[in-house]
C-alpha cells in the first residue's frame, strides 16, 4: 500500500474517533439518566460527576478499540495472510483485539465514589457468579474450553503436518486464548476490587457500575474461543487427508465444542435483548 493511501486512512480514523468522542459527550446526560433509573439510590451531584466519566469511558473505548484495531491491520505488513480467508481471519483479529482492549481499559480504570468525609470498605466477598446469570457463567467456562483446545489442535497440526497453514493457526488461535484470558483476569480484578464508600446509597452505585463493567466480559471472552475453533478446524480441514486419527478425532471435538458455543452465545444474546433496560442485578448477599 502506497504511503498516501495509509495516511489518507489513518487520517479518517482519527476524524472517525473525533466525531464519536463528541457524539458521545452530547448523548452522556441521556445515558447517565437512563442508568440511573436503573440504580435503587438518588442521583446526587457527588454521584453524577462521578458516575458520568465511568459511563463514557464504557461507551468510548471499546469502539475506538474498533476502529484503531482496523487500522492496524492495514498499517501492519501482514504478506503472509493477504490470501483468503486469512485476510479476512486477520481483520477479525484485529478488530476483536482493539474492542476487547477498550473494554478492558475501561473496566480497569474504575474509580471508587467520593460521597462524604468517612469511608467504609464493603466487607462483603463477591464473586463473579454474584453478577452473572447462569448462560453468562456457561460462557466464561466454554470459552476457556474453546480457547484451549482449539490451541491444541493447532499445535498438533504445526507438529502434524508444518505448514504455514497450520503456523498461521497456531498464532490466532494463541491470541485468542490470550484474549480469552485477559477477560477473566478482568472480570476476577475488578470484581475482588474493594467497593469503598461512605453510604448505603454510594454502595449501591458501586455495585450498579460494577455490574455494567463486567457485564460485556462473557460475550467478548465466548466469541475469542469461537472465533479459535473456527480458525483451528479450518486448518485441519485443508489438512484433513494428511491427518493422523487422533488429530482427526480432536479436529471434530474441537467443531463440536464450537457448535455448542455458538448456541450458548446466541442463547445469551436473546436474553439480553429484553433486559438492556431491566434493573441491574446486585450480588445475592446484598440487602
Amino acid at each position: 500500500m502506497g504511503v498516501i493511501y495509509l495516511s489518507g486512512f489513518v487520517v479518517i480514523n482519527v476524524v472517525a474517533t473525533v466525531l464519536f468522542v463528541r457524539s458521545q459527550r452530547g448523548k452522556a446526560a441521556a445515558e447517565l439518566m437512563t442508568f440511573a433509573e436503573t440504580v435503587p439510590a438518588p442521583l446526587t451531584p457527588q454521584v453524577r460527576e462521578w458516575l458520568g466519566p465511568q459511563l463514557h469511558r464504557r461507551a468510548v473505548y471499546p469502539f475506538v478499540g474498533f476502529l484503531w484495531g482496523i487500522t492496524a491491520v492495514y498499517l501492519l505488513p501482514s504478506s503472509a495472510w493477504d490470501d483468503l480467508p486469512w485476510h479476512w481471519f486477520l481483520l477479525v483479529i484485529g478488530i476483536g483485539v482493539g474492542s476487547s482492549t477498550g473494554a478492558l481499559l475501561a473496566s480497569v480504570r474504575t474509580k471508587p465514589l467520593v460521597d462524604g468525609p468517612r469511608r467504609a470498605v464493603d466487607p462483603v466477598r463477591r464473586r463473579a457468579s454474584d453478577y452473572y446469570g447462569r448462560i453468562d457463567v456457561l460462557r466464561l467456562r466454554l470459552s476457556v474450553l474453546t480457547a484451549g483446545s482449539a490451541l491444541a489442535l493447532a499445535a498438533a497440526l504445526v507438529a502434524g503436518t508444518g505448514t504455514a497453514t497450520a503456523d498461521r493457526a497456531l498464532i490466532a488461535c494463541s491470541i485468542g486464548l490470550v484474549l480469552v484470558a485477559a477477560q477473566h483476569g478482568v472480570v476476577a480484578v475488578v470484581v475482588a476490587r474493594p467497593l469503598v464508600t461512605s453510604t448505603a446509597e454510594g454502595l449501591s452505585w458501586q455495585k450498579a457500575v460494577l455490574a455494567r463493567t463486567i457485564a460485556p466480559m462473557p460475550h467478548l471472552a465466548i466469541f475469542a474461543g469461537i472465533f479459535s475453533t473456527v480458525v483451528a478446524v479450518y486448518a485441519a480441514v485443508v489438512h484433513v487427508r494428511e491427518l493422523s486419527l487422533p488429530i482427526l478425532l480432536l479436529s471434530v471435538g474441537v467443531a463440536v465444542l464450537g457448535a455448542a458455543a455458538v448456541v450458548v452465545m446466541v442463547m445469551g444474546i436473546r436474553r439480553d435483548r429484553p433486559r438492556q433496560t431491566d434493573p441491574i442485578a446486585h450480588p445475592s448477599s446484598a440487602p
